[in-house]
């Protein structure tokens, strides 16, 4: 049996077998990116200067990557940056506090706000992230260029977002409403 989609001329068995290929891989990809770690998956340490340490440690980064610390309704964030191939990459990660023991707790991906290719790419990029303590969240970074005063639209309203002045990096979270 012959099949044609768009012009292009294909069997039924090629269908069948893309179909097997291709829907455990799609299926697989929703599964990993709606997961988020449980209790037992996240590392707990006696100090929080231990846990950012190791936290870094497991993302391949060091003190010197991060952008800088926020805290945000009783929960304490930590921005970092990944310098990779294409440029810069930020994400967020916040502290769990429990039974007086402290994680690095990260379950967002990274987002690129430089890009090396283009010298010119201004990014400003927010997303909605939770803590440990299921509090929801949401992350601001982007780029400046030579701006001092520097503003950016937030669901509040206009904000000044802390600047990481050896990146051009801005930061900023906030609780949703």
């Amino acid at each position: 049996d012959i099949i044609s989609i768009n012009g292009t001329t294909i069997t039924k068995k090629v269908v069948i077998k893309l179909k097997r290929i291709i829907l455990p891989i799609a299926i697989l990809f929703i599964i990993a990116g709606c997961t988020t770690k449980t209790s037992e998956e996240i590392k707990w340490y006696k100090n929080e200067q231990k846990a950012i340490e190791e936290g870094l440690k497991d993302e391949g980064l060091k003190n010197k990557d991060i952008l800088g610390k926020v805290k945000e309704n009783g929960e304490e964030f930590i921005f970092y940056k990944q310098d990779n191939e294409d440029g810069v990459a930020v994400s967020v990660a916040s502290i769990g506090r429990k039974n007086d023991k402290y994680a690095f707790y990260n379950i967002d991906s990274y987002v690129q706000v430089k890009d090396n290719r283009n010298k010119n790419y201004s990014s400003e990029i927010n997303w909605e992230t939770h803590t440990q303590s299921d509090k929801n969240f949401i992350a601001y970074t982007g780029t400046i260029k030579g701006k001092k005063n520097y503003s950016i639209q937030t669901q509040l309203g206009l904000v000044t977002p802390y600047i990481n002045k050896d990146t051009g990096i801005y930061y900023y979270i906030e609780s949703i409403k």
